[in-house]
């Protein structure tokens, strides 16, 4: 973007991506595991799915069980594999 690279999260690189796809923002959805980009991916309208592949049920003890049970008003649905996307 203007000769310099902006990577997630950054909210310019995800505009300028649905962009250059040809998209609007609002027909985009953002599969990560990391919630900072699913905030920016959101700040441009984008759907978002909290990927949770690597969280392991009953491996987590104290605050890290919060994190993983939690659903930010910025997250529109949360699945442990991409297979789970199919399932509507």
């Amino acid at each position: 973007m203007f000769g310099q690279l902006r990577p997630k999260p950054d909210a310019r690189m995800l505009r300028a991506l649905a962009v250059r796809l040809g998209v609007a923002a609002g027909r985009c959805v953002l599969v990560e595991d990391t919630l900072v980009h699913q905030k920016s991916a959101r700040k441009v309208g984008m759907g978002t799915v909290w990927m949770q592949r690597f969280a392991r049920r009953g491996q987590h003890v104290g605050p890290s069980v919060a994190r993983w049970a939690m659903a930010p008003g910025y997250v529109d649905r949360r699945v442990r594999s991409l297979r789970a996307l199919l399932r509507g």
